[in-house]
Formats: structure tokens, sequence, C-alpha cells
């Protein structure tokens, strides 16, 4: 039976987020989907202010940089859906900017309509980690009909996997540039990372995965591989760990790895952990040396390394900063006031007072600013 084409646009996510397919033939096959004539991916960091663009259709090249250097910050659609937190969701373009707006703006009559012929648009924003977020639109001209309700749910059926494999593709790209310079750059990262082999042998891990094993605190080596201690957590890991090795080893086109939440024995927060495949262009890929990576986020570890730099950052006292920490571990509120023992109403008080301390208007907005300096290096 023949897979169906959002089965496959899903796969080839996969396959693009680990360097085996073009994320410019991913955007064909979105536009395609929603019958759009263009396509925009990019990922932006409102950090240092930086537009990755992932995949474009129906610009030039000359288009893409005047977009990147010039009108991405002029963008009506994506600025529009951040402001208003459309994020998570397909939506089209009048529901962001009434059309009356848009045609007098700055992007329309500069860039959209003379030189990409763009007038609607379905998209959507993705959260990503550390502050970063993905915007996606796909286009038709002003004599097309505008998209409907049976585009977007198309584009919903999708989106899940799509902000899956830029995850994917980031932590990708991260290691490909730590393998041009050797396994000490893994030393950088604020997260244990443990690397295996084909056969899921562990290979290496740097200093923090290190530690973690040797605690052996809900995550443990045993014969050579890395367990989680808890049986029906440990099944997910193994079976996130084959897929992808699977894909890894070009012998599956699947949805490769994914996210795992793994107790630890001896109490406190869990550990976080993205399995993914290994980039083909790492040292050895032809025997593929090292076919899976696991990220592991320790929240306590976080905590440690954290507060001072966010009382130094922001001048919260001890116990903003650590409900701070906790929040940019991914740590809900009411999960944080249970596990530090403090009533809800207590934690929703330091909520409040590190908002107004940073001046953010909600949690969501308080741990995207704290996310800009999560990769701060430890003092």
């Amino acid at each position: 039976m023949r897979p169906s084409p959002q089965s496959e646009l899903i796969q080839d996510f996969y396959r693009a987020a680990i360097g085996q397919h073009p994320w410019d033939s991913v955007g064909r096959s979105i536009a395609r989907s929603l019958g759009g004539l263009s396509l925009n991916l990019t990922l932006r960091d409102p950090g240092p202010g930086t537009v990755d663009q992932v995949a474009n259709l129906g610009g030039s090249e000359a288009a893409r940089k005047l977009y990147t250097d010039h009108f991405a910050e002029h963008d009506l659609w994506a600025l529009g859906a951040v402001k208003k937190r459309l994020v998570g969701r397909s939506m089209t373009g009048s529901t962001v900017v009434a059309n009356r707006i848009l045609e007098r703006s700055k992007i329309y009559n500069e860039f959209l309509l003379p030189t990409v012929n763009v007038h609607y648009l379905a998209g959507a924003i993705l959260s990503l980690p550390n502050g970063r977020h993905a915007v996606l639109g796909v286009h038709r001209p002003r004599d097309a009909r505008d998209f409907g309700p049976e585009d977007l749910h198309v584009l919903d059926s999708v989106l899940p996997h799509l902000q899956r494999a830029l995850e994917i593709r980031h932590k990708v790209q991260a290691f490909e540039a730590m393998a041009h310079n050797g396994f000490s750059m893994f030393e950088m990262l604020s997260s244990g990372v443990i690397a295996l082999g084909p056969t899921g042998l562990i290979s290496f891990s740097n200093s923090i995965g290190e530690r973690l094993l040797r605690r052996a605190d809900g995550l443990v080596s045993a014969a050579g591989k890395l367990k989680a201690l808890v049986k029906h957590q440990d099944s997910k890991l193994q079976h996130l760990i084959q897929s992808a090795i699977a894909v890894s080893s070009n012998e599956s086109e699947r949805a490769p790895g994914g996210h795992a939440r793994i107790d630890r024995s001896q109490g406190g927060f869990p550990y976080g952990v993205l399995v993914t495949p290994a980039p083909p262009m790492y040292p050895g890929a032809g025997q593929r040396s090292i076919a899976a990576l696991v990220f592991v986020a320790d929240p306590a570890e976080g905590n440690a390394v954290g507060i001072g730099a966010l009382r130094d950052l922001f001048g919260f006292p001890r116990a903003e900063a650590e409900l701070a920490a906790g929040l940019l571990n991914g740590i809900s509120l009411p999960d944080y006031a249970r596990r530090s023992r403090i009533s809800y109403n207590t934690a929703r008080t330091l909520l409040a007072r590190a908002m107004a301390r940073t001046s953010t208007r909600s949690q969501l907005e308080l741990v995207l600013l704290l996310s800009h300096y999560a990769r701060l290096p430890r003092r």
C-alpha cells in the first residue's frame, strides 16, 4: 500500500533534518500540498536578531537575500503572529493582518507584490528551544483565491512533525560543527551528550554525560549501552534509540528519535532526553561509527549553574532565581510549587515579581527572555 502524500511529506521532514534530503524540496512539497505557488521557511533568533533561511520557493537568490537583509524585520505576518501569540497552529494572513493594512505596508508594496507576487498566506509560527522560532509561509498571488479551512487542516496535521524536525536539524548542525572541531567542543554544551554506535553501544560522553552515568540516578550504562532504570521508560528510550540508528543507517525513513522524560531513582526533577540520528558528515560516517546522539538535560545541573547567572543578570533574589531556572528547564509552575514544597499561590507571587523585574508580561515572555542567556558559559 502506497503511503499517503502527508506521510511521505513527514518522512521528508526527518530526512531533511539529518541532511539526507534538501529542504527546498521539502518546501516544494509543502507548497504543493496546500496549492501554494511560493513558500518561505525561516528560523529566527530574537537575541542576536538573526534570520536563517531554511527553504524558499518561488523567489530568486536575490529575493531571498533582499528579504533576509531588509524585509524580515518588516514582515507584518510574522511579527503580528508572534505579538498575538498565535504559536503552534496554522493561520491565514488575514487572521493576523487585515488586508487593507497589509496593502498599505512597506513589505507589501516594495517586496511582496513587485518581487514575488504574493498576496494570500497560510502559515504558522513554531516555538523552538533557546527562544528561537520558525516562521512558515505558503503563498498565493492576488488573482488566486484565499486559503480556506481545508488548507489549514492539512497544514495542522504536519506542523508537529515539522517542529520536531527543525529541533533535530538544530542539534545536528551543532554536532556537525563540533565534529569539525573535535570532541572537546562537546564540553561547551550545558547538557549531557552521549554518542552511540550502530549497535547502540556508548562510544563517547562529554563530562556532564559521564557524570550522569556515574551517578546512576535514573540513567545507567549497562553492558555498554544506555539504559533507564524505570522499565517502561527504558522501553521508550530503546525505541527512540533504535529508530534514530535505523534512520542514520538508511534502514528506515520513519520519524527518528524523539523526546522522553526519565525519572530519577534518588528523587528530584526528571531528566529531559532528546534522541537524534548522528549527521551523515560525521567523521567515519561510511561505517557509521557514531549512529545516534542522546542529549540529556538535567534540571538540577541547570539550576546549579543558572541561578548565579540569573541573579547577576536580572537582580533576582534567590527564590525568584530558583523559580526562573525551573521554568527555563521546562518545569510547569504547579509542578515547581509541588516539588519545591511551596504553595501554588506563593509560586504565582514569585512569578509575578520576576516578571515585574524583567518587564515581561507573561510566563512565556519571561521564559523566552531568559532562554537567550541559557547558552552563557559557566563561570
